[in-house]
């Protein structure tokens, strides 16, 4: 019989296993060379026009591959090249065919089949990351589907679902499958936009889709639903514990911990502690996941300052467990401080946070990345901790000190503690007045002037006068900060704010800040849109003329945004463009953008303190209207 009638099949013919198998792989090079030189490109969301994707069709098709004939094996290949991507997930399935002949074909069609990850209507956003997406790395995708997990709008949203269809990879489909559930989770997927993912699954047979389709058509039945995780979380720790291809420990660990979220939301407190103990129990002897792991306990928040109790334990429990390398580690040994110390165990965290403060003796800059990591968790008495110890190991004259002398006495300033900022400040600006080469030091290698700290501790030391209600005391700390450093937003702003000035001093103050304002839009242009020149400018003006002339208000706003535009997840220039809106009297605006600074710096007093000013602005402007 002629070779190109004949079936090729490992128990069929006359050729023994060995010829049968070279003449298999010839194929299928052959089907994947041909794959590369003609691969067509079908967009994700429709299938191609004037063709039949019955699903009975398509197993036809499938089924056809596998014929004797070679011309209807062909025949049936074209046709599912025709019908494009919604033959995917028969064609994965087909991969596990015991006919050769079907597996081979079904592996070079799915490599045949291309992808266009984006329709015309998508924003330009969505094209620069979806782009070349087939080519790139199982590693980059992964990042891709982080990055999209990040937002919650419609364009990234579809997008997910996109990679949940028509991914190839069973584990990145499952990921980008659990990324659209916890957004649904946290609300922020309303009725429409699961109505979009529904429409794009809902012909899909995928594991990764039927749990994303399964589990918002079975939301309002609660038990239901977690009946159904239960079985999943099951699933995935089966098929990962035979180390298959089809799970990994994140895709378990992911859909252990959106189990726990139902049950939470399901008021079975209980049943949830059990699965994050299973867990601790699964988590291997990995750094960089038990580190991850610790990251996610750590979001496990009940409010902005403590751990809840159910995740300190389970911090707790994975200190236990990996000893070896918590004790290692200072800012594990810390979070695990901080676990006992939400327990109520304070003198074992004090312990543990002592051991941490002893590891790299000598090193200043593990020190202060400590310091800055600690203070971004909102555990300042331990960050102000690192930062003494740094100053104890590099002595005054280290540029490491200069650091962290300035980041505590922001970060104590900022706490409400001005007194004590000032103190901080005080041994080096007293050494940089008698020191040329330090200043020159200060300079060249942090590009800092001695003059901006000199009037940041008269600054200081005027709010602390403020604070104790001496209006005389603060006013000469003032105006020496300003002597000092007269582009000082926060000292314009102060002076602007002092009560009961005359004359004389109201128009002293207006011209300072009129310089000022003309030096930070100079600065804006010969740096080219420089993003602290355009914040400085619009927390200068938002402070003071913006609430008078709206000229002004609108264009401290541009800048804001600007800003935003080179650093968009800098919560100080957040908390600038709240101010902004709410001095052009727009409330909703300014609480919107402060609660986006609250949200990327929990712990910072200044931007809490301004966020509650706004809600109290917005609740009694309510109150009028009610009373009107």
């Amino acid at each position: 019989m002629s070779t190109c009638t004949n079936k090729l099949n490992p128990f069929f013919g006359r050729q023994d296993s060995l010829e049968r198998l070279l003449l298999l792989a010839l194929r299928f090079f052959f089907f994947a060379f041909i794959a590369l030189m003609f691969a067509i490109e079908v967009p994700a969301d429709h299938p191609s026009v004037n063709v039949n994707t019955d699903p009975q069709y398509v197993s036809k098709l499938i089924k056809q591959l596998g014929h004797p004939r070679y011309v209807l094996r062909e025949q049936a290949q074209t046709e599912l090249i025709k019908i494009g991507p919604q033959v995917l997930d028969a064609l994965s399935a087909a991969l596990l065919s015991d006919d050769i002949e079907i597996a081979m074909r079904a592996r070079y069609l799915l490599t045949a089949i291309k992808i266009q990850w984006v329709n015309d209507g998508d924003p330009k956003h969505i094209h620069a990351t979806m782009k070349d997406y087939d080519q790139k790395s199982d590693t980059q995708r992964k990042g891709i589907i982080e990055e999209l997990s990040k937002q919650a709008k419609e364009p990234e949203l579809a997008t997910l679902g996109r990679i949940v269809r028509y991914e190839k990879s069973t584990p990145l489909s499952k990921l980008a499958a659990l990324a659209v559930l916890e957004n649904a989770m946290d609300q922020k997927s309303p009725e429409a936009k699961q109505a979009l993912i529904i429409q794009q699954l809902q012909h899909s047979q995928r594991p990764a889709a039927q749990w994303v389709l399964e589990s918002f058509s079975t939301d309002s039945q609660m038990n239901l639903l977690i009946d159904r995780w239960k079985k999943i979380v099951a699933s995935e720790q089966a098929a990962w514990k035979k180390s298959g291809d089809q799970t990994n420990y994140e895709i378990v660990q992911k859909t252990l911990f959106y189990l726990v979220k139902l049950l939470d939301k399901a008021d079975r407190k209980d049943e949830a502690e059990l699965y994050l103990t299973q867990i601790v129990e699964l988590q291997p002897k990995d750094e960089q996941s038990v580190r991850i792991l610790v990251q996610k306990m750590l979001e496990e928040r009940t409010d902005r300052q403590t751990l809840e109790k159910r995740a300190a334990r389970v911090i707790e429990n994975l200190g236990e467990k990996f000893k070896d390398l918590f004790s290692t580690d200072p800012l594990l040994l810390y979070v695990l401080a901080h676990a006992k110390r939400t327990l109520g165990n304070s003198a074992a965290a004090d312990e543990i946070a002592m051991e941490a403060r002893k590891l790299n003796p000598t090193t200043a800059a593990n020190h202060l990345d400590a310091a800055y990591k600690l203070e971004r968790q909102g555990w300042f008495d331990w960050s102000e901790d690192e930062y003494q110890k740094v100053i104890q190991i590099d002595g005054l004259k280290s540029i490491y000190t200069h650091l962290a002398i300035s980041q505590l006495s922001e970060m104590l300033h900022d706490q409400g503690h001005d007194k004590k900022a000032a103190a901080a400040l005080e041994p080096l600006v007293l050494l940089l007045k008698t020191s040329p080469k330090l200043k020159k030091q200060l300079v060249t290698q942090l590009n800092r002037r001695p003059s901006s700290l000199y009037s940041r501790m008269h600054f200081f030391r005027a709010c602390h006068h403020k604070s104790e209600g001496d209006r005389d005391k603060q006013q000469a700390e003032l105006l020496q900060a300003i002597g000092e450093d007269p582009s000082d937003a926060d000292v314009l702003i102060a002076l602007y704010r002092m009560p009961n000035q005359t004359d004389e001093e109201t128009l002293q103050t207006k011209k300072r800040i009129d310089s000022a304002i003309d030096s930070f839009r100079k600065r804006i242009q010969t740096t080219r849109n420089s993003a602290t020149a355009l914040n400085q400018f619009a927390w200068l003006v938002g402070n003071t003329y913006g609430e008078v002339n709206q000229q002004l208000a609108e264009e401290a706003i541009r800048n804001s945004h600007k800003s935003l535009e080179k650093k968009p997840d800098a919560a100080g220039y957040f908390d600038t463009l709240g101010r902004c809106y709410y001095a052009k009297g727009d409330i909703e605006n300014a609480l919107r953008f402060q609660k986006k600074a609250a949200r990327l710096n929990p712990h910072s007093g200044l931007i809490r303190g301004q966020l509650e000013l706004f809600e109290q602005t917005r609740s009694q402007n309510e109150q009028k209207s009610a009373s009107s």
